[in-house]
């Protein structure tokens, strides 16, 4: 009977069971906001995804964004570092992607490349708006730096802010106003996707807890 492979992936300490729990928490919820948003793409029906008259449904490419984002926090609950770098850098290549798409216009035809939008939405020209193109990219460092065991009071400070902001901006991206170009197109999250940068932003603001309560007293 032959061995297992050996698991390649160097494993470090995932952390305390708070600092666990809120990765696994907001990884799951994060991973069904992106199952539903693709499979709703998918079903030709993107007005389910729509939680607010006012604000367009979430884009795929936005669902795709959360997706990595979450399984990334699942790597860092599970103590797999270089896994979670590997997602963010995945997802800070998606955001800049997105950005650029952003920046010219509907000429590389980002918000249809899967899906074709339907007749009579209004979507910004990579199908996310820019805000949450630049989200992307922040969660990528903020998954990065929570991959490290170095400088864990300073990276915690970091994390915490990190993770304040997003509960912020979700809420807030929730009940302002719809911003749009001169072009009539988003320039702030969907209520969905200002729910899930929210979420994600919870479990950030369990990082003093990731070594422990030797952390916090420090």
């Amino acid at each position: 009977m032959s061995k297992p492979a050996p698991n390649t992936d160097p494993v470090a300490p995932a952390g305390s069971r708070v600092w666990r729990a809120a990765l696994r928490a907001s990884g799951y919820v994060l991973l069904t906001v992106a199952a539903a948003g693709v499979l709703a793409w998918a079903a030709g029906a993107p007005e389910f995804l729509q939680l607010s008259a006012a604000l367009p449904p979430l884009h795929y490419n936005g669902a795709i964004g959360f997706g990595l984002w979450g399984l990334a926090y699942l790597a860092l609950a599970r103590g797999a570092p270089r896994r979670a770098r590997a997602l963010a850098g995945a997802l800070a290549a998606l955001g800049v992607a997105l950005g650029v798409g952003n920046l010219f216009g509907p000429g590389l035809r980002l918000d249809r490349w899967a899906f074709a939008p339907p007749p009579g939405s209004a979507f910004a020209p990579a199908g996310v708006p820019p805000a949450l193109a630049a989200l992307f990219v922040v969660a990528a460092g903020a998954v990065a730096l929570a991959s490290s065991r170095r400088a864990l009071t300073a990276s915690a400070v970091l994390l915490t802010f990190a993770g304040a902001v997003f509960v912020l901006v979700g809420p807030v991206g929730f009940v302002t106003p719809s911003a749009t170009d001169v072009l009539g197109r988003p320039l702030k999250p969907t209520a969905l996707g200002a729910f899930a940068v929210a979420v994600a932003g919870l479990a950030l603001l369990a990082s003093p807890f990731r070594n422990g309560t030797r952390l916090v007293a420090q």
